[in-house]
C-alpha cells in the first residue's frame, strides 16, 4: 500500500526477525529443500535486519534479480512487500532513491517530516542524505514505539 511515496507492507503482526523464523519453519514444512523463493526472502530480510536501512536497489539486485535482468523499482517493491518492511523515497542529487527498513514501529508521517527537515538542513552542507543519518533518524523512532 503506497501513501505519500511510502510503501508499507500489509504484514503488520510480525517483526522482521519473527518473519524470518516463521518463513524458515513454513518452508521447512511445506516446500522442497532449497526453495529459492523462501531463501531469497529470508536472505533479504536478514540483510535489512543487519543494516537497518538499505537502498532498495541494493537489496533487490543482491537477493532477487535474475542474471541478465534489469532493475525495475516497481518489481523490487513488489518483492519486498512480502516482508514486514517500509519502502520510502529520499531525494538525492535531483533524483529520488528508494530505501527499505523494518516496518515495526515506523510512523510514516513522522519519518517523512524528519527526512524532509534533515534534507533541508543538509542542503546547505551537502546534497545527499547518508545511510548512517537515515539509520540514526529511523531506529530511535522505532525503539521508542516498541517500549
Amino acid at each position: 500500500m503506497a501513501v505519500n511515496g511510502f510503501y508499507v507492507s500489509k504484514i503488520s503482526d510480525l517483526s522482521l526477525k519473527e518473519f524470518v523464523l516463521a518463513r524458515q519453519e513454513y518452508c521447512h514444512q511445506y516446500h522442497l529443500k532449497g526453495c529459492t523463493e523462501c531463501m531469497r526472502l529470508i536472505s533479504a530480510a536478514k540483510c535489512i535486519l543487519t543494516k537497518n536501512v538499505v537502498k532498495l536497489q541494493s537489496v533487490y539486485v543482491d537477493h532477487f534479480l535474475n542474471k541478465g535482468s534489469r532493475y525495475k523499482s516497481d518489481k523490487a517493491v513488489k518483492w519486498l512487500m512480502q516482508l514486514p518492511v517500509v519502502v520510502f523515497p529520499v531525494k538525492q542529487h535531483q533524483r529520488v532513491a528508494l530505501y527499505v527498513t523494518e516496518s515495526e514501529g515506523i510512523q510514516c508521517s513522522k519519518i517523512e517530516n524528519l527526512i524532509q527537515n534533515l534534507l533541508e538542513m543538509q542542503e546547505r552542507k551537502a546534497s545527499e542524505l547518508s545511510k548512517a543519518t537515515l539509520s540514526y533518524v529511523i531506529w530511535p523512532v522505532q525503539k521508542q514505539t516498541r517500549n
